[in-house]
């Protein structure tokens, strides 16, 4: 009988112990530092839902702070977050328990990386879909002069984008080259958009 009750009070312990902790990493807000091998600014943060429906956009230039409840209801919808900038690859970011828990989140993003002295070639669909992103969701959204901000002093990581895009690597070999040429005067026109209002 003795023993019955102490085991009972060590679940009501180890249980009391548990909601402590999430009721403490609820009432502190959910952070997320965005780093990458640059210092970039100007990420545009899109909240996506399982159908691919964004429900609400940030604009930030290195963190991004969110109501702890809001992070919890997007993590039992199964809801993302998708980072998107110019010069830095796209990044989905699903949520989990691990990331309500810690409060700060520190998440390195990988740069194109395409003004260094030997850049490696990268496939031309990989880029010109990169490319249709930042036409579709980032432009409309991002006023002009954060996006002129975000790529202030990488222009030339930018254009070399274009040159680094290769039709001979991945799956763009099966593109003719009247496609991939007019995917390259595509992108030089979405990069043009980058600038203007």
């Amino acid at each position: 009988m003795l023993s019955f009750i102490k085991k009972r009070c060590r679940v009501g312990l180890v249980l009391a112990t548990l909601l402590v902790v999430i009721g403490f990493a609820l009432l502190r807000p959910v952070t997320f530092k965005l780093t990458s091998s640059q210092d970039y600014q100007g990420y545009l943060v899109q909240v996506v839902d399982r159908g691919g429906n964004t429900i609400e956009s940030h604009v930030v230039d290195s963190t991004l702070e969110l109501n702890s409840h809001q992070v919890l209801r997007w993590m039992i919808e199964g809801t993302t977050l998708n980072v998107v900038h110019p010069l830095v690859r796209a990044q989905t970011i699903i949520l989990t328990p691990s990331i309500l828990l810690k409060g700060m989140n520190n998440l390195n993003l990988s740069c194109w990386c395409a003004d260094k002295t030997y850049p490696v070639q990268q496939d031309l669909l990989v880029v010109y879909a990169h490319f249709t992103t930042l036409k579709t969701d980032y432009i409309p959204i991002v006023d002009v002069a954060i996006r002129t901000k975000s790529v202030e002093g990488h222009s030339k990581a930018l254009y070399m984008m274009t040159a680094i895009a290769s039709a001979r690597e991945g799956k763009a070999r099966r593109l003719s080259k009247v496609e991939a040429r007019k995917m390259r005067a595509e992108i030089g026109e979405i990069i043009s958009q980058l600038y203007i209002n």
